[in-house]
């Protein structure tokens, strides 16, 4: 499990209670998974998995830029 710091923790997800009411476990756990993935946990965790090389950082967010630009183009295009 990676380490983040205290500012990080909070950022991703405020401190929260889960109370299961009458049995209702599946419900707890879909509020729980849509709130995780709300605040994007899963994807922190998969990038601190392995330490990623600033250079090689850098290469994935301006690959991601260039992909989200496109798209947009492409649906700025489909519009006209």
């Amino acid at each position: 499990m990676p380490r983040f710091r205290k500012e990080e923790r909070e950022k991703l997800m405020p401190d929260s209670t889960y109370v299961v009411v009458k049995d209702d476990l599946e419900k707890a756990l879909r509020r729980f998974r849509r709130k995780v993935e709300k605040f994007g946990i899963r994807k922190a965790i998969r990038q601190h998995e392995y330490y990623e090389k600033p250079s090689e950082r850098r290469r994935r967010r301006r690959r991601e830029n260039e992909r989200k630009r496109r798209k947009a183009e492409r649906k700025a295009a489909s519009k006209r």
